[in-house]
């Protein structure tokens, strides 16, 4: 029973509060400063998770023991969960907007590279056919959504009404709260 509660509260972070601290971040005005550095954080993220593959791929070679499930946990990190309060509280809004980035390139990575390793590391055909992804998830995910939301906000400068804006802020904050409820059932199992 408390797997299945953690579970849902996972699928919430990732559903509708991870988008929404995307989105929050991106409420702000346009500053070409800050979009180039947005751009160097996402070319910096997509070297950092090239840099990940590589270092996975030479210490789980693929006759190794779930081989796959390392080079997982290898390469994809939690950066949601901790990493984007702790930007903050570091950093302000502008790590939280910088830092959000990471989660983009993650889902992009995620939804590609990750779906297509786990299904090729898959002996049972059934689990390859679930496993395997489509260029609609890639573009399509709820870190996806949110990036296109939160780039039309920033790029146009657009203010949201304050009861849709404070609501995503408010979604926002509960991924600090979530994610210690989420770790502290697991930590108790």
């Amino acid at each position: 029973m408390r797997l299945r509660g953690s579970a849902q509260m996972s699928s919430l972070i990732t559903t509708f509060v991870m988008p929404a601290i995307i989105i929050d971040s991106f409420r702000r005005e346009f500053d070409p400063a800050m979009f180039g550095k947005l751009i160097a954080a996402f070319a910096l993220s997509a070297v950092l998770l090239a840099a990940s593959i590589a270092l996975a791929t030479l210490l789980f070679r693929s006759g190794t023991p779930d081989y796959a499930d390392k080079r997982m946990c290898v390469i994809f990190c939690n950066n949601g969960f901790m990493a984007l309060p702790l930007l903050q509280a570091l950093f302000g809004e502008d790590g939280m907007f910088i830092g959000s980035i990471n989660i983009v390139a993650t889902n992009i990575l995620l939804w590609t590279y990750g779906i297509r390793l786990l299904s090729r590391a898959s002996a049972h055909p059934q689990e390859q056919a679930q496993r395997t992804g489509s260029w609609k998830k890639v573009f399509f995910n709820p870190g996806t959504i949110g990036l296109y939301i939160g780039l039309a906000i920033f790029l146009t400068s657009f203010q949201l009404p304050p009861v849709i804006g404070n609501t995503i802020g408010f979604l926002a904050d509960l991924n600090t709260p979530l994610a210690m409820i989420i770790l502290g059932v697991y930590l108790a199992q």
